[in-house]
């Protein structure tokens, strides 16, 4: 029987051990398993209350938390993802490093992120980019190789995937300043192999916690109520047959992991910490840090002081703003840090 005809066979009877499903969605590993066949008995003796409906959506989910990553229910337009589009928001923070979110990966993001980091270049002189992935995804993976091109010099392979190796072509007016990715848990998918191509061709800097370990082709299959459901089948690589981990990317600097809720408030406003006990826990063990600005990490450097250490409201300007993002926030002390690096080399 394949995993699809048993899946819909499910569907259909409805049931499934509650004992079970709770199991697995509060982590707990069921060490051997009883015939299904005897759990519908008993369950629909002993167990009337719980209607085959409440029975089926507890199986659905439960099944689906287990294969997270594996597998994948598409309904309706639904991703996964914050956006639908290719590019979510695009921002220059002062001192000139441009900011772009990326939502699902697809195939105009080449051009896209080109004409959108050439549209800020008009009026600012760009010293690096943020380039946010955290919650992005896609399975469009010729979109990642694509926009990898946007940052990289010269032709190469750069991916394999379904016994095919796909060769990156840079872009002439492409982008070539310090990047710094942002990557989290639900990092996943094509964005998952964007990061890792990037990293592997030391165009970027990883920052945030790892990613969610999705980096794979998937198959689609119709399901009896129109929704379709996603297997993963093949392993995407790099040109040596290594391949993405499944365990996820790990970043090159760690961050506070963060809940979903507070990372997502975060991208709607960076300068604003998030109201939850958790995070005001999280806020407390880590001192907030001031975006340093290049003025302030050469005096640093002159004095011999510790470029690491919380900025007080007299080291900086009153005005300025202080990133509670604690991910873009080091992002950025990151992209400053090789601007001053650059200007000593210079000197």
């Amino acid at each position: 029987m394949t995993f699809k005809v048993w899946f819909r066979g499910l569907a259909r009877c409805g049931v499934l051990s509650a004992l079970w499903c709770g199991a697995m969605l509060r982590g707990h590993a069921v060490e051997t398993s009883p015939s299904l066949q005897d759990l519908l008995g008993v369950l629909r003796e002993q167990m009337p209350g719980i209607s085959a409906e409440e029975l089926n959506r507890a199986a659905v989910a439960g099944l689906l938390e287990q294969l997270k990553g594996r597998v994948e229910l598409v309904v309706g337009t639904n991703t996964g993802s914050l956006e639908t589009n290719s590019i979510a928001r695009t921002t220059v923070f002062p001192g000139g490093y441009a900011y772009a979110r990326l939502g699902v990966l697809q195939s105009n993001l080449r051009e896209e992120l080109s004409g959108a980091l050439e549209s800020l270049a008009v009026t600012n002189k760009l010293l690096g980019l943020v380039l946010d992935l955290r919650f992005a995804s896609g399975s469009d993976y010729t979109a990642a190789v694509d926009a990898s091109g946007v940052f990289l010099s010269m032709e190469k392979d750069v991916l394999q995937w379904d016994g095919h190796t796909v060769r990156t072509k840079p872009l002439t007016n492409g982008f070539h300043g310090p990047v710094a990715v942002l990557i989290n848990h639900q990092t996943s998918g094509a964005a998952e192999a964007l990061a890792a191509v990037l990293r592997e061709a030391g165009a970027a800097f990883l920052v945030g916690s790892p990613t969610a370990g999705q980096a794979k082709t998937f198959q689609q299959f119709a399901l009896a109520d129109g929704q379709k459901l996603k297997i993963g089948r093949g392993k995407v690589a790099f040109p040596n047959g290594t391949e993405l981990p499944s365990v996820g990317l790990q970043p090159d600097l760690s961050t506070p992991i963060l809940s979903v809720d507070e990372e997502r408030a975060f991208l709607n406003d960076p300068f604003a910490a998030p109201a939850a006990e958790k995070g005001a826990k999280l806020r407390a063990s880590v001192p907030a840090r001031r975006s340093l600005n290049e003025a302030e990490l050469v005096r640093r450097h002159k004095e011999g002081l510790d470029p690491e250490a919380p900025v007080g409201a007299a080291s900086g300007p009153a005005s300025a703003p202080i990133l509670a993002d604690p991910a873009l926030a080091r992002a950025m002390d990151f992209l400053k840090g090789v601007a001053v690096l650059k200007q000593f080399r210079a000197e």
